[in-house]
């Protein structure tokens, strides 16, 4: 028995939670938090200055680099080229002419511009075969070939310059002046 005895130790006291550090436990959650808000905070603030940017650009300004860019990229599939193209063309009309056509199919936005066309029947007859030449290629993935692409990208950047010439007003004949 005294050798039981001698093997028995006091139990140990319940933990106090003063014991556990839960104001620095507390402190690396509040700023674990500030450096999320933060984060969120300048990422979106960078998101909104692009923006800004990208509205301070003239709609054919910006199709111009698109249509750029677009015919440096050599690596595209024949669908992304195709959708990129077609978004750049569609962009441009809804920032030039205010038309909702992001959000519209194709065959909803040419039945829109029948109704009621912006710009002149000629050029919304362009735009519709513009679009109608892509649709095998971004839904049923026909290819193209180089000199079918190069066409599409030529007829796209045609048709964004024609509507722009027809968004911008015709300079007045200058007037000659009355010399008494």
């Amino acid at each position: 028995m005294p050798v039981l005895l001698a093997q028995l130790h006091d139990i140990q006291p319940p933990v106090r939670f003063a014991s556990v550090p839960w104001l620095l436990l507390s402190l690396l959650i509040v700023l674990l938090l500030a450096v999320l808000a933060l984060s969120l905070f300048w990422s979106r603030r960078r998101r909104t200055q692009k923006t800004t940017e990208e509205i301070r650009l003239a709609p054919i300004q910006m199709a111009r680099e698109a249509l750029k860019t677009l015919a440096t990229e050599k690596d595209l599939t024949d669908r992304a080229f195709a959708y990129e193209l077609t978004g750049i063309v569609r962009r441009y009309a809804e920032a030039a002419f205010r038309l909702p056509v992001t959000e519209r199919t194709t065959e909803e936005m040419l039945d829109a511009l029948q109704a009621n066309p912006p710009f002149s029947p000629e050029l919304a007859q362009r735009l519709g075969h513009l679009l109608q030449s892509t649709v095998l290629v971004r839904y049923a993935a026909q290819p193209f070939s180089e000199q079918q692409r190069q066409e599409l990208l030529q007829e796209g950047a045609n048709w964004v310059e024609r509507a722009e010439q027809e968004r911008q007003p015709a300079p007045a004949p200058a007037q000659p002046s009355s010399a008494a």
